[in-house]
């Protein structure tokens, strides 16, 4: 499932057409030409989507570089029946640290980090663990430190209120110990990413959005995509996001994160 938009600085997320629908992310790549029925069978695989009163996908067949069909399937917003189209726009929650990962590879190719720097040497709040969290671990989720999800909710935390950025940094502050040393295991980590998104802002003197806007998004032509870091902001053609709620029924999934 696709998320709400949701940050300040990023964990990061990403609002934009064609990448990702609220059942997930549909890019297929097309055989060297498409057979007559090709658009015919696609549709037929999202058939129990296709209703008004469903969330759905929006779909690209790219060829060659080419798109060579698109079309949209089920609702962007169910109370008001809005369809989604090609020109939906999506929250494609952590695949967007494909993004992130791509900024700071940016960044080491240009010489400002390097991937076996310390984190401290950006965010000298992060604690001393006796052994340096490294770039390079916060990219593999290696670094062992906890994931703010369930850290937080742990801690007590009302996951129904808003998450900051800066709640997530005050997290990281806290942690007296890690989960293991780094680079000793593998464990998912959002607050990787959240710190890289972090130490993307402090190298280049810009916020994160900013940044990605003007060396991604832009050079790349993806006018309507960015880094969502104003959740009250207006984004026309914004899908909201859903979760089931029994046989045929959505209930709306709207995430805390601000």
């Amino acid at each position: 499932m696709a998320n709400v938009s949701r940050m300040t600085a990023p964990r990061v997320n990403l609002l934009g057409p064609l990448t990702a629908g609220t059942l997930g992310i549909c890019l297929l790549t097309a055989p060297r030409h498409v057979r007559a029925g090709t658009t015919a069978k696609v549709d037929a695989l999202f058939t129990q989507w296709a209703r008004p009163d469903s969330p759905g996908a929006a779909v690209v067949i790219v060829k060659d570089g080419a798109v060579v069909y698109q079309h949209g399937y089920g609702c962007a917003d169910l109370e008001h029946r809005i369809p989604i189209t090609p020109r939906t726009r999506f929250d494609v929650a952590s695949v967007a640290k494909q993004f992130t990962g791509l900024s700071v590879a940016m960044l080491i190719q240009q010489g400002r980090v390097s991937p076996d720097d310390d984190v401290r040497q950006y965010l000298p709040d992060v604690p001393d663990f006796g052994k340096p969290i490294t770039i390079n671990n916060l990219l593999h989720h290696t670094s062992g430190l906890r994931d703010w999800p369930e850290t937080l909710a742990f801690s007590g935390v009302d996951m129904s209120a808003p998450i900051t950025l800066n709640m997530i940094l005050e997290m990281v502050r806290r942690q007296r110990e890690l989960d293991f040393a780094p680079g000793e295991e593998s464990q998912y980590s959002n607050t990787g990413y959240n710190l890289l998104a972090a130490i993307v802002a402090k190298v280049t003197g810009q916020s994160f959005r900013a940044w990605t806007d003007a060396n991604l998004f832009r050079p790349l032509g993806m006018k309507a995509t960015h880094v969502s870091d104003a959740p009250a902001k207006i984004v026309p053609d914004r899908a909201l996001s859903y979760t089931p709620a029994g046989k045929d029924r959505f209930r709306c999934d709207l995430s805390q994160f601000r």
